[in-house]
């Protein structure tokens, strides 16, 4: 083996190396695209919409909201049975969803 072929060898080493790496790190950025991808985006509104109109529609002859909370909305049924687990309430996508006054004592509106 004289030089010419040691470089040779060498650079065809390199550009096999340097394709792989390549390789490697497009494979890298598409797994943390899918991993990383933002979420869907989910409709609340409806879901809303159903909890609040049982909700006034449970107070129609009250001024005032005195007593509600998420409690008293489960055990009223004034919530969506689908909403209703393990007497608290859910959204749809697992969030606990709080009515009256949150842990820090500060009132949550109803809409």
């Amino acid at each position: 083996m004289n030089l010419k072929d040691v470089h040779q060898t060498l650079h065809s080493n390199l550009k096999n190396i340097l394709a792989l790496v390549f390789v490697f790190v497009i494979g890298l950025i598409f797994l943390l695209c899918v991993l990383f991808k933002p979420a869907k985006t989910v409709d609340f509104i409806p879901e809303i919409k159903a909890l609040t109109t049982s909700v006034r529609m449970h107070f129609q002859k009250s001024i005032d909201y005195r007593g509600l909370n998420t409690t008293y909305a489960v055990e009223h049924q004034l919530a969506p049975k689908e909403m209703i687990r393990l007497a608290k309430l859910f959204s749809k996508t697992g969030s606990e969803i709080l009515i009256g006054k949150d842990m820090a004592g500060n009132t949550v509106p109803v809409f």
